[in-house]
């Protein structure tokens, strides 16, 4: 039975021949991501613990993302308790105040997440890049005419869309992107002719119309011909992946 694009690159951490929907894996990883958020929570627990050390000081990203500037006293307990552990722990890929920023749009340019790679990160956007339950791939001539941001971007909504990871073909496109941003060697997986999917969704881009969310949930909808005359109040540029200086300008 042929396996998907996700299925193989699982399969090739685990050192498994194949895996399967459903199957409990013990996979090595190439990084594993933390913010100001989620790492304090995993820091108190590491302190219960009997290990004096992480596993890999080079496969730990740490990013100041959300509560930089801190805007209160707990936000900058937060970052306080991240600085700290890093120092402590002398963590390579350690971002702070000044050198921080999105963290799943970071991640690759500072290429530390190249095609191939098994990461997991504490945060629900770490789908930008990949990890486990179901994942969505996307393939079809539509996607040549995409650009790196935009398959990020993709990739980092398939959360709301249910999914735990979303995942491109490498093409000529992908690679100069990794050539560009990073010196690291990566691997190319393709899925097989025979692989199976729980389901198939055929769009039409032609068909496609731009479409709004309005508050206070991403599922709250309507394409620019149901819009009508909305005041707008205020606007936000970009999304958790790539809200960038570069898109603002």
């Amino acid at each position: 039975m042929g396996m998907t694009m996700s299925q193989k690159i699982l399969a090739a951490h685990a050192g498994l021949e194949e895996v399967k929907a459903g199957q409990l894996i013990e996979a090595d990883l190439d990084l594993v991501l933390g913010n100001d958020i989620t790492s304090p929570v995993a820091i108190n627990e590491m302190k219960k613990m009997d290990r004096k050390t992480v596993f890999d000081k080079d496969k730990i990203a740490l990013v100041m993302d959300h509560f930089i500037p801190n805007k209160d006293i707990k936000s900058a307990e937060n970052c306080k308790c991240c600085r700290e552990f890093a120092c402590r722990h002398e963590i390579t890929n350690y971002f702070d105040v000044g050198d921080m920023g999105i963290e799943h749009a970071l991640l690759p340019e500072k290429g530390l997440v190249v095609a191939g790679d098994a990461v997991i990160g504490a945060d629900s956007h770490t789908c930008t890049y990949g990890a486990l339950y179901k994942s969505m791939e996307f393939v079809g001539e539509g996607i040549r005419n995409l650009s790196m941001d935009d398959r990020f971007t993709i990739c980092n909504m398939a959360i709301e869309a249910g999914g735990k990871n979303g995942i491109f073909p490498v093409d000529e496109l992908a690679v100069e992107y990794m050539k560009e941003h990073s010196k690291r060697e990566f691997t190319v997986y393709e899925a097989d002719e025979d692989a199976e999917y729980d389901e198939t969704y055929v769009i039409d881009l032609s068909e496609l119309k731009p479409t709004v969310s309005f508050p206070h949930l991403p599922s709250n909808t309507r394409t620019i011909d149901q819009v009508g005359e909305v005041k707008v109040d205020q606007a936000v540029i970009g999304s958790c992946t790539n809200g960038r200086i570069e898109d603002m300008r």
